[in-house]
């Protein structure tokens, strides 16, 4: 090629070269914070996603686990109802029993004692009555509570009747799980708590008293059941 060849080539000048590889870097850098925002935005999304997941998984771990805590309650009232109702009916038995016997053969202290299956002796060092001979129901059932109220039944039927009283009030808004179960032991309730004052305070006659306490004692019987057979999984029963 001639020198007039070479001559005639365009020139380029550093200005040029330098404005060509400004802009090419200018492309370089504009693609490169392109890449950097989707990047940025793809983590946000996965953020979020993973902020939205754990706050599902909170709200659903909560509901069990209160869902778990309240079947835990309901099987805690139960036993206990369905425990002091086991005394309570023990007590009744022996003031009906002591009751009618007073009524037609009188009673004394070590039929009292027989009356009721324990010793004689302890029947004595728990009341302070040592000799007893009466035909007065009244005196003998005074003499029968004053015995279950050292041995420590009173206040054990008490107490369990208070404990019952406040986890029951604690049972609101049931979940859709237990809402049966919860129907259930509410109508359960109410027999129960008749047939502990009656076990605490015998009343009436020897007839309605009689009456009373076995026809709540079989609809207590009845409705635990019918708790246990609504109690998810039947693990009642």
């Amino acid at each position: 090629m001639g020198n007039e060849q070479l001559d005639n080539l365009p020139l380029t000048t550093n200005d040029e070269q330098a404005a060509s590889i400004a802009t090419a870097e200018e492309s370089f850098d504009i693609e490169v914070n392109e890449r950097d925002k989707k990047k940025k935005t793809k983590l946000f999304i996965i953020g979020g996603v993973i902020l939205v997941l754990i706050a599902t998984f909170g709200i659903v771990f909560n509901y069990n686990q209160r869902e778990k805590e309240y079947g835990q309650k309901l099987d805690l009232i139960s036993n206990e109802m369905i425990f002091s109702a086991a005394l309570a009916e023990k007590m009744c038995n022996s003031y009906q029993k002591v009751w009618h016997d007073t009524i037609w053969n009188k009673m004394d202290m070590s039929k009292m004692a027989s009356d009721i299956g324990v010793p004689e002796s302890e029947l004595k060092n728990k009341t302070g009555e040592y000799f007893l001979y009466t035909s007065d129901f009244n005196e003998s059932l005074k003499i029968l509570y004053k015995y279950y109220d050292k041995n420590g039944n009173v206040d054990l039927l008490k107490n369990t009747k208070e404990t019952v009283y406040k986890d029951i009030k604690s049972l609101d808004a049931p979940p859709e799980k237990y809402k049966q179960s919860y129907n259930a032991i509410m109508d359960l309730y109410s027999d129960y708590d008749q047939y502990i004052n009656l076990a605490i305070n015998p009343t009436g006659s020897l007839q309605s008293y009689s009456n009373e306490t076995r026809d709540l004692n079989t609809k207590i019987s009845k409705k635990y059941k019918e708790f246990g057979l609504r109690f998810p999984d039947n693990k009642k029963q």
